[in-house]
């Protein structure tokens, strides 16, 4: 089985810090490759991550460490990848430590960023509009497309399911999170479309819930607006944010019973 996901790292001046392999997952050094043998070694001290990591990062750790999956990491800055970045990464990396083509493939597009929580009002940076969406949603939409480009070439039948985090705020609105709602409700719609525009593949808009992240943190100390920041505050507070572990377990079993109507949008608390 190939899985694929959406992770960024950024070299771009922000403060960074060196994020280590999670539990149970080993770093190769002789090769680029986590396998589950053997856990508890650090990445590279040369990889570093944003330190204000959103949730995508912790919630593809724990996929990876339930699924049991092998994964061969590419540091790649999402906001400013080309279309020749994605295909020859995936050429590179793809299928790496298996010698024929998977029955199934699977590509989670986690990668994303709260990005500016302030009121609409109150933006005015025409570069950092364009930086998050960018990374947001341009990189998903070259990535998803070279993705099934690649697929399309596999000799054999191979079973393709794309699974998009999303969120609740893809459906409501946030005040003071006008960028993520946005972002988040427009991977939704793209992810609509590739459904009816390739039956054959199945795909997931899956909203994992409150998940207890460095996001959250976020979310908690930089929201503009008092309300969104004080229920934030109240969720943790009162024990109700998710760990990622639950909810990444909710979303393998409902995966594998693959009852869901391709391109819809699913809540962890509706699974």
């Amino acid at each position: 089985m190939y899985i694929l996901y959406m992770m960024f790292a950024f070299n771009n001046g922000e403060q960074t810090q060196t994020q280590p392999c999670p539990r149970h997952i080993r770093w190769r050094a002789s090769q680029p490759v986590c396998s589950t043998d053997r856990p508890f070694l650090q990445c590279p001290a040369g990889v570093q991550w944003s330190a204000s990591r959103q949730c995508g990062d912790q919630f593809i750790y724990a996929v990876l460490v339930y699924g049991g999956f092998w994964f061969s990491p590419v540091v790649m800055d999402l906001a400013t990848a080309k279309a020749m970045d994605y295909e020859a990464t995936l050429k590179d990396h793809l299928g790496t430590g298996q010698s024929t083509p998977p029955g199934q493939a699977l590509l989670f597009h986690n990668a994303g960023s709260l990005g500016t929580v302030k009121y609409l009002r109150e933006m005015d940076d025409a570069t950092r509009l364009s930086t998050y969406f960018d990374l947001n949603i341009s990189s998903v939409i070259l990535l998803n497309a070279a993705f099934m480009r690649l697929i399309s070439t596999l000799s054999g039948k191979v079973i393709v399911k794309v699974i998009n985090v999303s969120s609740l705020c893809a459906l409501e609105p946030f005040k003071s999170w006008g960028l993520y709602c946005t972002g988040k409700a427009g991977r939704d719609m793209l992810f609509k479309v590739l459904a009816v525009e390739d039956p054959g593949v199945r795909v997931l808009n899956y909203a994992p819930g409150p998940l207890d992240t460095g996001m959250q943190v976020h979310a908690r100390t930089m929201t503009q607006d008092d309300d969104i920041r004080k229920t934030f505050t109240s969720m943790k507070e009162e024990g109700k944010l998710l760990s990622c572990q639950s909810s990444v377990k909710k979303l393998l079993q409902f995966l594998e019973k693959d009852e869901f109507k391709s391109g819809d949008h699913v809540d962890f608390f509706e699974v």
